[in-house]
């Protein structure tokens, strides 16, 4: 019936020819999903962990200045308070899951167990990132946090003598994991 419709002569215009309209399909342009580790390529990730940069709790963001080198910077809630972190790692792979490890620092801002703002050293030593074709990212890591400043710390237990025990982070490792799970972009 459509190319009925079509064949037969439409209303004639202003200068008495008969007027065909043009239909065309218009096609269909299929984009190629991008490559996930392309440089300048950034993810957003929410992080749950223990004594990581972030914290037990926080959300991150790293961008891929070149191939294999991932700049991330996060902020959450720890033992030490508010953490602030950034951290450089090195990918290493070639396809959608890559190994990953890294270091940066953390500031811890302080809260009542951790009186004393507080500076840390952290570093992954093994990890593992997945970037799927739909944007999710999923990674794993796992190392060790050393305090470099501050980070005096309070147990509330009491020792044999009636007081509660004050620590120094300073100079003491602690095992540190995350995982996170986000999106790129």
């Amino acid at each position: 019936m459509l190319a009925a419709a079509l064949a037969t002569p439409g209303p004639a215009d202003a200068s008495g020819l008969d007027f065909v309209p043009d239909i065309q399909p218009t096609p269909i342009v299929e984009r190629p999903p991008s490559w996930p580790w392309a440089p300048y390529q950034v993810a957003v990730a929410l992080n749950l962990g223990m004594g990581s940069a972030v914290g037990g709790m926080g959300l991150t963001l790293s961008v891929l200045p070149i191939a294999n080198l991932q700049t991330e910077v996060g902020m959450g809630v720890g033992f030490s308070g508010l953490q602030l972190s950034a951290m450089q790692k090195v990918l290493l792979g070639s396809g959608r899951v890559r190994f990953v490890a890294g270091a940066g620092l953390s500031y811890g801002g302080g809260n009542r167990d951790f009186p004393d703002s507080s500076l840390w050293l952290n570093v992954d030593l093994a990890g593992m990132e997945l970037r799927g074709w739909r944007g999710l990212v999923f990674f794993v890591a796992g190392g060790t946090t050393v305090g470099l400043a501050g980070g005096r710390y309070i147990v509330p237990v009491q020792n044999d003598c009636g007081h509660t025990y004050c620590g120094d982070a300073v100079g003491q490792f602690f095992p540190q994991m995350r995982a996170g799970l986000g999106y790129w972009f």
